[in-house]
């Protein structure tokens, strides 16, 4: 039976953000392309929450890839980013099926 793919939370990142943001440790790398178009991996993401703004009313959570720091490794969306106010869980698991483990919490 396959193992669970799980997000493991890590720390508050929001002092860099509009809105609430969470650093994620994954228990596999993503694949995403970074600012210059090019391929690269990572297990760490960004979780990016916020409500309430003039141009998207039912606000946005956004998946970033980041390093291990909570720094973003690009700003093009993850998939499971949604212009609409939804919980990590949920976006994580359209990322690719993480169910987030809040019996290892780092944070």
């Amino acid at each position: 039976m396959p193992r669970q793919k799980t997000a493991q939370l890590i720390k508050d990142v929001s002092h860099d953000f509009r809105g609430k943001a969470q650093l994620f440790e994954l228990s596999s790398d993503i694949t995403f392309r970074n600012d210059k178009n090019k391929k690269e991996n990572t297990p760490f993401v960004i979780v990016s929450q916020v409500k309430n703004m003039s141009w998207c009313p039912d606000g946005e959570t956004y998946i970033f890839p980041a390093d291990s720091k909570g720094k973003v490794l690009s700003w093009r969306e993850l998939q499971g980013s949604t212009r609409r106010q939804v919980t990590p869980e949920k976006v994580l698991f359209e990322l690719g099926n993480f169910h987030v483990d809040k019996s290892k919490s780092k944070h």
